[in-house]
C-alpha cells in the first residue's frame, strides 16, 4: 500500500514538472516572437557654417570708418569692449580700438593696434597683431623691427625680460629676415607666430611691469629704447610694446571665445 502511494506521488511530481517545462517553453517562444523596440536614431551633431562664424565674429566688435581699397582690401576700425563690456570710448578711456584690414584675396583679417601701427617704421620696436582666416581661429604674431642709422645689425634673435627674468626668446638665425635701405638708414624686419608658451609668458606683462627688450645680431645687440635706437622725445617704444601686447591678448581672447563653437569643417 505504501509502495502504491509512493508510486502515485512520483507520477504526480513528474506530471507537474512536465507541465512547468511546457509552460516555460511556451513563454520562451512568446518572448522570442515579440520584436525588439526600434532604437531611437541619434540626431546628427550640428555642423557650424561660415555664416554662423561670420555672425559670431561680428558680435565681438562695432565697426566704423570702413574704406574699400583698390587692391581687394578693406580697412575699418573695430571697437572691442573692455572687461566691463563697455565698447571703446576715447573720452572715457574704455574699450579697445583696433585698425582692421580685410584682405579679400587671402580671405584673412588683420587686427592691429593703433599706436604700434603708427610708429612701426619710425623707431626700433617690437609689436604684436592678430591674424584671422575665414572660418578659422585667431593667431597672435610678433613683429621685430630694427631701424638703423649707422649700418646693419643683421639681427637674428629677440628676447624680452620682465622684472629681471627673461620670459621670451626667439632665435631666428636660420630664418629669412627682410632688409631694406631707407633714406635715413636701413631697416630689418622679422615676424613670427607667438606659440602657446610665448602667449603664456606675455600674459605676465602688466602696465607697471619693468620690461627690457633686446634685439641681437651679427654686429652686436641693441635694446629697444636704448642706445638711441628706439626712443625719441615723443615715442617710448617699450611703453608702446606693453600696451600692444595687452591689447592684442584681449582681442585674441575675445575672438577665441566668440568663435570657439562656430568653426566650420575645412572643405
Amino acid at each position: 500500500m505504501n509502495a502504491l502511494k509512493i508510486l502515485m506521488t512520483l507520477m504526480l511530481l513528474l506530471t507537474i514538472s512536465a507541465c512547468q517545462k511546457a509552460e516555460s517553453e511556451q513563454l520562451k517562444i512568446k518572448s522570442s516572437a515579440i520584436p525588439d523596440e526600434p532604437k531611437k536614431a541619434t540626431p546628427p551633431a550640428h555642423i557650424p557654417t561660415i555664416e554662423e562664424w561670420n555672425e559670431a565674429l561680428k558680435s565681438t566688435y562695432t565697426e566704423s570708418d570702413s574704406k574699400d581699397g583698390k587692391d581687394g582690401t578693406r580697412v575699418f576700425y573695430a571697437r572691442f569692449p573692455d572687461q566691463t563690456g563697455t565698447f571703446f570710448d576715447a573720452q572715457k578711456k574704455s574699450g579697445n580700438l583696433s585698425r582692421v584690414t580685410r584682405d579679400g584675396f587671402r580671405k584673412m583679417y588683420f587686427f592691429k593696434n593703433i599706436w604700434p601701427d603708427t610708429i612701426k617704421n619710425l623707431v626700433t620696436n617690437v609689436s604684436s597683431y592678430i591674424s584671422l582666416p575665414d572660418g578659422g581661429k585667431p593667431t597672435m604674431l610678433l613683429r621685430v623691427y630694427f631701424n638703423g642709422r649707422n649700418g646693419w645689425l643683421f639681427m637674428n634673435k629677440v628676447a624680452v625680460m620682465l622684472d629681471g627674468e627673461v620670459i621670451l626668446e626667439n632665435d631666428f638665425s636660420k630664418e629669412q629676415v627682410e632688409r631694406n635701405t631707407t633714406r635715413p638708414g636701413i631697416e630689418e624686419t622679422y615676424t613670427f607666430i607667438a606659440d602657446a608658451s610665448n602667449i603664456a609668458a606675455l600674459r605676465k606683462i602688466k602696465p607697471t611691469s619693468k620690461v627690457i627688450i633686446r634685439i641681437t645680431g651679427d654686429k652686436g645687440y641693441v635694446n629697444v629704447d636704448g642706445d638711441g635706437t628706439g626712443k625719441s622725445k615723443e615715442i617710448d617704444a617699450t611703453e608702446v610694446f606693453i600696451d600692444s601686447i595687452m591689447r592684442s591678448l584681449a582681442i585674441y581672447d575675445t575672438l577665441n571665445m566668440a568663435l570657439e563653437n562656430h568653426i566650420p569643417p575645412k572643405k
